[in-house]
């Protein structure tokens, strides 16, 4: 008997493609609408050899739609119904670095080969951040290393473009946050040979539509980190590392948030004016979390927040208490409503860290947890508030209170 012929109809050319950008407007954009992002915006163009860029954004905003109904971070053999999703988003990723590959073996000397290539590493960052966060340290790892083949950070600076400013700055902002949640001893090096000048001039780039770290707090941050390697290569004397460490406080407590909001021509100078000052209440905590203990109560002594008597221990202790709660207090009116701040993660991080040990209040480390989890919630956030998350709880189950007890690998932390 004759079997029935079946007619296969050749599937349209560009229907993936299609596809993904009926999934766009259908599903991406309705979230995206609303958040602290331009007003415009726009499916990416997927003409030529940019279709991997709308391909791996629905691709990413399906697995992280997974990881949130999951409630945690799902794996590639999970969910069954995410396994075309996962073989897009491998499916891209290895595209991409198999043009950036190219683009190392093409003209360096090229001004637009060099862009796009920086540029593209960037992307290979963020991606994989918004997905699972395997990959992320060797990418950047590797953005430090070309750009020390295209001559360090004072050729880029230099020659720097619109776009290449923009991705200096994204590549700089999460290097020198992901420096203060990874161990002294494994710090990304290469992002020090920033200058304060160099991180103000690359942070103009943003203008004043969303509000960036303050060029003066983020170098203080920065130069948090390199005293924290200094000390673990023990690189320093005694007395020259309570010589920096007296520096670093002292400039933080310096700055001046609200002349900063007007100086910068912010239009919501009070709203700004706080969401500085809970960094610099954040920052000045890292700082007596992660630095060493003796030089941070000589700054201390120094600064005389301090009475005389009683140990290093009890001072540390008074000090500890009085900036926790400093910063609790300032991040508390947000209850509720921590999902459309994203910014605020790392305040929340530097917070829980400070709730270690066992003395520690239920409550507070509750608000906490319960704040980052809002900010994971949000549609555009990476996986980063989830991945500090489990590292706290494990910290506060420990009973340990050292910052690199809780940070004890690199950990992305940026909402």
């Amino acid at each position: 008997m004759p079997q029935p012929r079946h007619n296969v109809e050749p599937e349209p050319p560009h229907w993936e493609l299609i596809e993904a950008t009926r999934y766009f407007f259908e599903y991406v954009q309705p979230l995206i609408k609303g958040q602290a992002l331009p007003k415009t915006v726009r499916v990416p163009a997927w003409n030529g050899s940019s279709g991997w860029s709308l391909l791996m954004r629905v691709s990413t905003h399906r697995l992280n739609a997974t990881h949130r109904i999951l409630g945690r971070m799902a794996t590639e053999d999970e969910d069954p119904s995410t396994s075309g999703a996962w073989a897009t988003y491998s499916r891209q990723m290895a595209y991409l670095l198999r043009l950036v590959n190219e683009g190392i073996n093409g003209d360096m000397g090229c001004q637009s080969n060099k862009e796009l290539l920086l540029r593209r590493i960037y992307n290979l960052v963020f991606h994989d951040l918004a997905v699972d966060a395997s990959a992320w340290r060797l990418h950047m790892i590797g953005y430090l290393a070309l750009v020390q083949q295209l001559g360090g950070v004072r050729a880029l600076m230099q020659d720097s473009t619109h776009h290449l400013t923009l991705t200096q700055w994204g590549m700089l902002n999460m290097g020198i946050g992901y420096n203060t949640t990874s161990p002294a001893s494994m710090q990304l090096r290469g992002f020090e040979a920033y200058t304060y000048e160099d991180i103000a001039k690359l942070a103009n780039v943003l203008g004043t539509q969303t509000f960036r770290t303050p060029a003066s707090l983020l170098t203080a941050t920065q130069n948090i980190s390199q005293l924290r390697s200094h000390e673990a290569d023990n690189t320093y004397t005694d007395p020259a590392m309570k010589m920096a460490v007296r520096d670093v406080f002292n400039r933080i407590v310096a700055f001046d948030g609200a002349k900063w909001a007007v100086d910068m021509k912010y239009k919501e100078v009070e709203k700004i004016t706080v969401g500085a000052h809970i960094l610099q209440e954040a920052i000045l905590l890292y700082a007596i979390l992660s630095l060493p203990r003796s030089a941070v109560v000589s700054w201390s002594e120094a600064a005389g927040s301090r009475e005389r008597s009683g140990s290093q221990t009890s001072a540390f202790g008074r000090l500890l208490t009085v900036h926790r709660r400093r910063l609790l207090d300032l991040l508390r009116p947000y209850q509720g409503s921590f999902e459309s701040r994203l910014d605020l993660n790392w305040p929340l991080v530097v917070a829980g860290v400070s709730l270690g040990g066992d003395g520690s209040s239920v409550n507070d480390r509750g608000f906490v947890a319960d704040s980052i989890l809002g900010i994971w919630r949000n549609p555009i956030t990476r996986c980063s508030p989830l991945v500090c998350l489990g590292k706290l709880r494990a910290f506060w189950e420990s009973g340990k209170t050292a910052w690199d007890d809780c940070f004890y690998e690199p950990t992305p932390c940026l909402g």
